[in-house]
């Protein structure tokens, strides 16, 4: 499955906003150019990277309208995942590759860190 898009940062963000997005676009064509590697940078990636590999990295995400009503829906954008911090050359080559046509990052509250002392960016992630 081809993956036209390089997300770096797998976290609960991308998996309830990008990836559905992306999802809704490919509509669950198998074949579609469209689909996302997430790319973890974080030790702290290795669980979401486990939990997602062992489920083909679909996963489910649960919806509630207005009216309270639950809907789940099944993910399947994210055709495959590396780890960084396991293989940094596995995510440059990914990242290098001529499939790839849109490599996206978040930018979420967690990257929005004060340092107290000296009111600058302290550059830790949350």
């Amino acid at each position: 499955m081809s993956t036209g898009i390089v997300h770096i940062g797998v976290g609960n963000f991308f998996r309830a906003h990008l990836a559905v997005y992306v999802e809704e676009l490919i509509a669950g064509d198998a074949s579609s150019p469209w689909g996302i590697c997430g790319i973890g940078m974080l030790a702290a990636d290795r669980a979401v990277f486990e939990g997602l590999r062992a489920q083909g990295w679909s996963y489910n995400l649960l919806f509630k309208h207005q009216d309270g009503q639950l809907e789940r829906r099944v993910v399947h954008a994210l055709r495959d995942m590396l780890l960084a911090p396991d293989d940094p050359w596995a995510a440059d080559d990914r990242l290098s590759e001529p499939a790839p046509q849109i490599v996206s990052i978040p930018i979420t509250e967690g990257g929005y860190n004060r340092d107290a002392a000296t009111g600058g960016h302290n550059g830790r992630p949350t």
